[in-house]
């Protein structure tokens, strides 16, 4: 007998499905889905971070960087050490970004 899914999606499926959207540039489906995968998984920082990508593409710069900030104010405590160099190298994007937006 084959392995049946499970009737409710797991986070994995919901990013998977996530990151499809993404990649088509069907941001708006995106959106939702990343948010739900963060209800489901609150420390999923590949989730955090793809969910700041695709506010950032849509023009909600601001709304990225609300949530980079929450990230940082959870404490390390939930961070691996990959988890903490991939929010060092975001903080180098977002400075230049901020750097970018104030200049003009």
């Amino acid at each position: 007998m084959p392995n049946k899914k499970p009737d409710t999606p797991t986070v994995y499926d919901l990013h998977d499905e996530a990151i499809a959207h993404y990649l088509s540039g069907r941001l708006s489906e995106a959106l939702p889905l990343l948010k739900k995968v963060l209800e489901m998984d609150p420390g999923n920082i590949l989730a955090r971070h793809n969910l700041m990508c695709c506010l950032t593409v849509l023009g909600r710069s601001n709304d990225a960087i609300a949530l980079f900030e929450e990230l940082l104010e959870t404490g390390e405590e939930i961070l691996s050490e990959a988890d903490i160099a991939l929010i060092s190298r975001m903080q180098v994007y977002l400075a230049g970004f901020r750097r970018k937006r104030t200049s003009h």
